[in-house]
């Protein structure tokens, strides 16, 4: 299996024997990097399970792994990705000697996150809330590195943004729990020993307890089964942040409903699948539900088809005085109804439509206004205003729905044209050693038409391939931008058709 050009089998191999996999293993098919059946799985089978031992893990209040890198002070004002980014920093730089190692010679070199994007294509994005974001966050993983003080073995801002571009798309969290249930299973069982001991009489055991042997006995059921459950209450609040081998493989899936959970009592994260897979199937995870803001924010890719995407819509409140609907709503006529600023100063429309209490808001304003505006075909009504709110932000993108779809369509086949080139000139070097081979071997002029022809090839060959390496470089963050962008657009759209409809 290759990474980024490098075969990871022999890192895979390092922890193989403690990272349990049944029926799935990590691959490449048709292009896609994930974890896939080798054979005929059942519904419900769990299909791995890697102790937390070989994992990177931030617990709760964990102290700085270097104060000459990030001083306690510095530290505790890290958000949590920043302080496991900088573990990540460290664990690298201990090289062969991080137990870790192999798990680390597995990451990728790159990660495409918007957070390293250029300016130019956060706007191609069309969506000042995203961009505003965004903006935010690249000036925060800046900062969080600023912070850092000078040394030696501070990271460089390449290797810290690498790290944080890992941990954002690579980490989960989960329950922390104090101490491992193995060690109050091991409680358990030295009470219990020490128990029988008292039983039997050693002399040694009786003398140094002052209790009978029936209160111990007790001590070892009572003392781990309560220690356990104090733990648990405890970890219903306590988050740990986590990067898995093996799990980080695997990819999301909406439609879904299998996904990494910590189980306390083998100090392991486990998969279990939620339908029976078929060889060379994907095994796939559910994220949890999640829009393509925060899809593509933390991972770095959007879902064409997302049920839990979401759209917001800024200055609704400016938009309801302005065009067709100008005099709906005032800023005095908001304040006089009780009407909460916030509510039309950013709506988060979902695949079902208005928030309720938008809808009743406008409702508020309607009733409360005699002299509304109306059309010349029918009187304003609410979801009148809701259309044309949508109309209105469509015609504010930049581009359209169809448009959007139409680059989409260009591109993917000027990305397949690149991703077969190789192939083509394989094909075209070896033409060109079988025309070389038949030049030696006839006269002079076929040899030089030969020649001529091999030219011919190359230069073909040569045509547009400054253009096309161009294209290479960015050809998968501009898809991902024209999916993000027609995913909102068809979003804005469907909710367009449905009030159309309901009028």
């Amino acid at each position: 299996m290759l990474v980024d050009g490098r075969d990871v089998r022999p890192g895979l191999d390092d922890w193989s024997n403690t990272a349990a996999a049944w029926g799935v293993r990590p691959d490449i098919v048709d292009g896609v990097r994930g974890v896939f059946a080798t054979f005929p799985v059942p519904a419900g089978s769990t299909v791995l399970s890697v102790p937390s031992s070989i994992s990177l893990t931030l617990a709760p209040g964990e102290n700085t792994p270097d104060a000459n890198i990030a001083p306690p002070a510095v530290w505790a004002l890290l958000p949590w990705f920043g302080q496991l980014a900088l573990k990540l920093c460290v664990e690298l730089s201990l090289g062969s000697k991080s137990p870790l190692q192999p798990y680390l010679a597995l990451l990728p070199a790159e990660i495409d996150l918007p957070a390293c994007w250029r300016e130019e294509d956060l706007l191609a994005l069309q969506n000042v809330s995203m961009v505003r974001r965004l903006q935010e966050e690249q000036l925060q993983w800046r900062a969080m590195h600023d912070s850092l003080p000078l040394s030696q073995q501070r990271p460089t801002w390449e290797r810290f943004q690498w790290a944080l571009c890992n941990v954002r798309s690579r980490s989960f969290a989960g329950p922390h729990f104090n101490t491992p249930f193995t060690v109050k299973v091991n409680l358990a069982l030295a009470l219990g020993a020490v128990a029988a001991l008292q039983q039997l009489g050693v002399p040694q055991v009786v003398e140094a307890l002052s209790w009978p042997a029936a209160a111990t006995a007790a001590l070892a059921a009572i003392l781990p089964a309560a220690w356990f459950y104090a733990d648990s209450q405890g970890a219903q609040t306590a988050v740990r942040y986590s990067m898995c081998p093996f799990l980080d493989l695997l990819n999301h899936d909406g439609s879904v409903q299998a996904e990494c959970a910590y189980d306390p009592f083998g100090d392991c994260f486990k998969v279990v699948a939620d339908r029976a897979l078929s060889p060379k199937q994907q095994l796939t995870i559910n994220y949890g539900s999640q829009s393509n803001d925060r899809l593509l924010q933390v991972y770095g890719f959007v879902e064409p088809v997302n049920e839990s995407d979401r759209y917001l819509m800024t200055d609704v409140l400016q938009l309801l005085q302005q065009g067709a609907l100008r005099g709906v709503a005032t800023q005095a006529q908001v304040q006089q109804l009780g009407i909460p600023p916030s509510l039309l100063s950013e709506v988060t429309l979902t695949t079902a439509g208005f928030p309720t209490e938008v809808v009743q808001a406008l409702q508020k304003l309607l009733d409360s206004s005699p002299n509304s505006p109306t059309s010349s075909q029918q009187p304003l009504t609410v979801n009148n205003i809701l259309a044309e709110l949508c109309n209105t932000e469509l015609l504010s993108l930049g581009s359209t729905l169809d448009q959007d779809i139409s680059e989409l369509s260009k591109l993917r086949a000027q990305m397949a044209r690149i991703q077969a080139r190789p192939a083509l000139e394989a094909a075209r070097a070896a033409a060109a050693a079988a025309l070389a081979a038949a030049a030696a071997a006839a006269t002079a002029n076929v040899s030089g038409a030969a020649v001529e022809s091999e030219a011919s090839v190359e230069e073909a060959d040569g045509e547009g391939e400054e253009e096309e390496e161009e294209l290479q470089e960015f050809a998968e963050r501009r898809r991902t931008i024209l999916l993000y962008r027609t995913s909102k657009k068809a979003l804005l759209t469907r909710v367009l058709g449905d009030l159309v409809a309901r009028q």
